[in-house]
């Protein structure tokens, strides 16, 4: 028997007879090596459409998106939506400051009052306040909406439709004494869903069903043009209020809060707010109750009146 040390590497120490060791394999031919790599690339494609679908959305087939912590630097936020244009606004234009009130149409809850239900003037925001508050409402805007007779009536000059009665005919001659006969004069109309300003001439053929309606004069802005006969140098100064619908429907009122002529009274609606129709209601007794401006003008006396009322809270 031949006996071997483990230690021992040098050639005498090879044995020199043969061994039952199998034989090493051939190396694998060329073709062989590409069919395996074949493999491997379908093995891989098909393990990546798995987690693909794993991440997929069941309905759209769109990537789902994975909850991610926004706090992390690099990851990209979902754009916040654009805030609406707050309702209640203190405007400087032209070095005049005016107080205003903007509201979207789909939110339209304007409307106007006159009288009591015993059918006595209310006169004044004080007393509109204390006539919705016994109908467990509270008043949330409210602006003068046009020109009226003296007391003790206090009635509109024009045309005046309240909760679908038309209470007051369209005034439709052209000439008479003051500011609603400079003509064109126009009307405010409106219902749940829309509102319109527009020249006296075409309230007749809107097509809308009006629920409530104020006539009043001049018109400020018509058809995107201001009125022709307003001029940049006038002097006669007031504080002035109105009413306008922009271009993209919504309704601005507006109050300076320092006299102004009716240029620049009418640029605001115009430049400032994009108003392709305005209306001019009244000048020196003009007033605006808007507790959401910190202005709470409840005195006065006044004709019709334009409110927002809402339920009050319990």
């Amino acid at each position: 028997m031949e006996i071997m040390s483990l230690s021992e590497n040098n050639a005498n120490n090879i044995p020199t007879h043969k061994t039952n060791t199998p034989e090493a394999p051939a190396p694998p031919s060329k073709s062989r090596i590409g069919m395996l790599v074949l493999l491997g690339m379908i093995f891989l494609g098909a393990e990546w459409y798995i987690l693909e679908k794993m991440f997929e959305d069941s309905n759209t087939g769109k990537p789902k998106h994975v909850a991610v912590d926004p706090k992390k630097e690099g990851v990209l936020k979902t754009p916040q939506p654009i805030e609406q244009m707050p309702l209640a606004q203190t405007v400087l234009y032209n070095n005049a400051e005016y107080d205003v009130f903007v509201v979207p149409m789909h939110k339209n809850k304007v409307k106007l009052y006159w009288n009591d239900d015993q059918g006595f003037p209310l006169r004044n925001f004080q007393a509109l306040k204390d006539f919705l508050e016994n109908s467990n409402q509270q008043l949330v805007f409210a602006m003068n909406a046009g020109m009226y007779a003296p007391p003790p009536q206090n009635a509109p000059v024009g045309l005046y439709v309240e909760a679908g009665t038309m209470l007051m005919p369209l005034v439709r001659r052209d000439t008479g004494y003051g500011n609603f006969y400079m003509q064109p004069n126009g009307v405010f109309a409106l219902n749940d869903t829309a509102a319109v300003v527009c020249e006296k001439n075409a309230y007749e053929s809107l097509p809308m069903r009006v629920t409530y309606a104020t006539q009043s004069g001049p018109m400020l802005v018509i058809n995107g043009q201001l009125h022709p006969a307003f001029k940049p140098a006038s002097t006669s100064l007031y504080i002035r209020n109105g009413v306008g619908i922009t271009a993209d429907k919504k309704i601005v009122f507006a109050i300076s809060n320092v006299p102004v002529n009716f240029y620049d009274f009418a640029m605001l609606f115009k430049e400032k707010f994009d108003c392709t129709n305005a209306l001019y209601l009244d000048g020196a007794i003009s007033k605006m109750y808007l507790p959401q401006g910190n202005r709470l003008q409840v005195d006065g006396e006044l004709g019709p009146m334009i409110a927002i009322p809402q339920p009050l809270k319990k």
